[in-house]
């Protein structure tokens, strides 16, 4: 796994670069091995939510006129998505998860993080979800149960 810049464009010769549109904010996400099926659909899904969160603030704001070309914006990357999806190979999809775990580390984009919210795959073990140092505790288990 490596880490990887997100800006403005796309870059994947050989999967030795791996950038994913977020706007124009630098963020930095964890990648293994995502096809590039799987970038490019991260890629024009995190653009069409960057731009529902954009327009989302100039609804909250009033601002009517920036909204008109922000949402003409919103409509192209959303075609964008659409062909990025009708031109995917059936026998060989993206996987939903990979997709879906690239959009949650998104941190720039409001509409991501509320609809896609990062979960780290693993729990940091601490004194209270330790087995070791509270053996009658199981790992997952709710406080209230046993």
């Amino acid at each position: 796994m490596r880490d990887v810049p997100i800006n403005a464009g796309v870059s994947l010769p050989g999967h030795s670069h791996t950038t994913i549109t977020t706007g124009t904010r630098n963020h930095h996400v964890t990648t293994s091995d995502q096809t590039p099926d799987e970038l490019r659909m991260a890629e024009r899904y995190l653009a069409v939510l960057a731009d529902i969160s954009r327009c989302t603030q100039m609804v909250r704001n009033g601002d009517w006129a920036a909204l008109v070309d922000q949402a003409d914006a919103l409509a192209r990357r959303a075609a964008h998505l659409a062909a990025a999806a009708s031109g995917l190979a059936e026998d060989n999809p993206p996987r939903a998860a990979t997709v879906v775990d690239l959009v949650s580390r998104d941190r720039a984009s409001e509409a991501a993080q509320l609809l896609h919210p990062h979960r780290p795959k693993t729990v940091a073990t601490t004194p209270m979800t330790d087995p070791f140092t509270h053996p009658g505790t199981r790992p997952g288990a709710s406080a209230g149960r046993r």
